[in-house]
C-alpha cells in the first residue's frame, strides 16, 4: 500500500513510499522506476510512512515506523544519514523552505525540529499522545516572521506559532505553543 508521494523540486521525478518498506523513484516523463531504495532496516517489516524532497538539493528524507528518518543523496542514490527522531514512528516530514537545512518531523505526539546539516535536534513540541494526524508549515509572509505549524487532532485544528526568521540555528529554539486557535471541522 502506498503511504505517501512527493514530486522532486525540478518536477522530473515522483517518489513513493509504502507500508511494505519500499521507496521507489519514478521518472515522470516515462513512468518507469529508476531506483528502488533500500528499506530502513533490511529484512524488517517497517513501513515507510512519509517522504519529502529537500527544496534546494537533490536529497530525499524518508520517515519510518522504525523511529528514524533516512536521508538519501539522489545524485548517486546513497544513504547519507540516518537520524533517530523519536520514541515512536515518524508520520510526517516537512522541510522549511526558507532554510532547507531545517526539517520538521512528527510522530503522533511530538513535532521535532532538526538541523539536517549537523544532524542535531534543535527543539521539540510535545502534545498529548496520539493527537497529531497531519502537519504543515506555512510560508512566512510579510514582516510577521511567523511560521505556522498546525496539528489536526480530536476533531479540531490547533495552530502553533514560532518566530524562526531571527533565530541562530546553531542553538536550540523555544517552540512552545502560543495561544492556539481551535476550530471544529465543517
Amino acid at each position: 500500500m502506498v503511504k505517501d508521494v512527493a514530486v522532486s523540486p525540478d518536477g522530473k521525478w515522483i517518489s513513493s513510499c509504502s507500508a511494505e518498506g519500499t521507496v521507489k523513484i519514478w521518472e515522470l516523463d516515462t513512468g518507469k522506476i529508476i531506483k528502488d531504495l533500500a528499506q530502513h532496516q533490511p529484512g524488517s517489516n517497517h513501513s515507510i510512512n512519509c517522504l519529502e524532497y529537500n527544496p534546494s538539493t537533490l536529497t530525499l528524507a524518508c520517515g519510518s515506523t522504525d523511529k528514524t528518518v533516512k536521508y538519501w543523496d539522489l545524485e548517486n542514490f546513497q544513504n547519507i544519514c540516518k537520524t533517530s527522531v523519536d520514541t515512536s514512528e515518524v508520520l510526517h516530514l516537512s522541510f522549511y523552505d526558507e532554510n532547507p537545512d531545517l526539517l520538521f518531523a512528527s510522530s503522533s505526539d511530538h513535532i521535532r525540529l532538526w538541523n539536517v546539516e549537523t544532524n542535531k535536534q534543535l527543539d521539540c513540541l510535545s502534545l498529548p499522545p496520539k493527537t497529531i494526524t497531519d502537519m504543515k508549515i506555512a510560508p512566512e509572509s510579510g514582516d510577521s516572521g511567523l511560521l505556522l505549524v498546525s496539528a489536526i487532532h480530536a476533531n479540531t485544528i490547533s495552530m502553533y506559532f514560532s518566530h524562526l526568521s531571527n533565530i541562530n540555528f546553531d542553538e536550540s529554539i523555544d517552540m512552545l505553543p502560543t495561544q492556539g486557535k481551535e476550530e471544529a471541522p465543517s
